[in-house]
């Protein structure tokens, strides 16, 4: 039996799952960091509230498109709508980058 599946229903799966992971989002000015902790010293994502730039760690990509069978593009586009969703601020690029350095 085959399922149809919308995109937003889609998104709320992987918005679910990405919620789960329970980020704590840090603040500076403008920019925004998604942590695994308050003292971690690397961010999973970062945003450049003035471009739109966010930039996601190939961990975290490769994590979630693993999970829902999907490719390292289309895993970009939904963790930046769920940023988007997340902070309210507008993402016009997703980029996977090796490491985001966090300085408290």
């Amino acid at each position: 039996m085959k399922y149809i599946i919308t995109e937003s229903q889609y998104d709320r799966g992987i918005f679910r799952y990405l919620e789960m992971k329970s980020l704590v989002i840090q603040k500076k000015s403008d920019e925004i960091f998604f942590l695994n902790s308050k003292d971690n010293e690397y961010a999973k994502i970062y945003l450049y509230k003035p471009d739109g730039d966010c930039y996601v760690s190939h961990k975290l990509i490769k994590e979630v498109s693993d999970f829902f069978s999907l490719s390292k593009t289309e895993s970009e586009q939904v963790i930046g709508r769920w940023v988007q969703k997340s902070t309210g601020v507008e993402v016009n690029s997703v980029k996977g980058i090796e490491t985001i350095h966090f300085k408290n």
